[in-house]
């Protein structure tokens, strides 16, 4: 990968930059604390600015070419925590949070007992195989793999029969509903 001169510049305005490692990298274990990057080679950049220096002593020397992909990473992170929490949920509906701070918006399509009965009419009338199935993924929380581990199948297998069982029940729930 290429980068322009001009990226150089407004990295380096001040000739270094100084990268705390602890904090860039959270499993690091080495030594040094500090990470100086510059597009001044190291002996240069020592004898210039050394008095500024001493205080990060000792450091790792990091050219410019190894400090810009950090700078840009840093860059997109900041990016990215200012978009979601300006355009994010607050509560995702994949971690299950929408649903512990918000139950008034949880509408259960089948709180009718009416309905409720009549969906496991029609369970009942599915194939053995597909009904046991549907019962123990959806009603008893197993996964795909689980099923298809105690039936000798594959997970695609019980996948693909679970697929099937839905689809076959919404067209009879729209009969239903008619």
């Amino acid at each position: 990968m290429s980068y322009h001169c001009d990226d150089y510049r407004r990295l380096f305005k001040d000739d270094y930059r100084v990268f705390n490692l602890r904090m860039e990298y959270p499993y690091y274990k080495g030594e040094e604390i500090w990470a100086v990057a510059s597009s001044l080679p190291e002996k240069e950049l020592r004898e210039k600015y050394s008095e500024e220096l001493a205080e990060y002593e000792p450091y790792l020397y990091l050219s410019a070419e190894m400090a810009l992909p950090i700078v840009r990473f840093n860059s997109n992170n900041r990016k990215f925590a200012l978009r979601n929490a300006k355009y994010g949920d607050l509560y995702p509906y994949e971690d299950g949070e929408f649903e512990k701070y918000h139950p008034e918006m949880i509408v259960d399509p089948f709180e009718d007992e009416l309905k409720r009965s009549a969906l496991h009419e029609l369970i009942d009338s599915l194939p053995p195989a597909q009904k046991e199935r549907i019962m123990r993924h959806f009603f008893d929380g197993e996964s795909f793999v689980d099923i298809a581990a105690a039936e000798g199948v594959s997970p695609q297998a019980v996948q693909q029969s679970i697929s099937r069982s839905l689809a076959t029940l919404k067209k009879l729930l729209k009969g239903v509903d008619n």
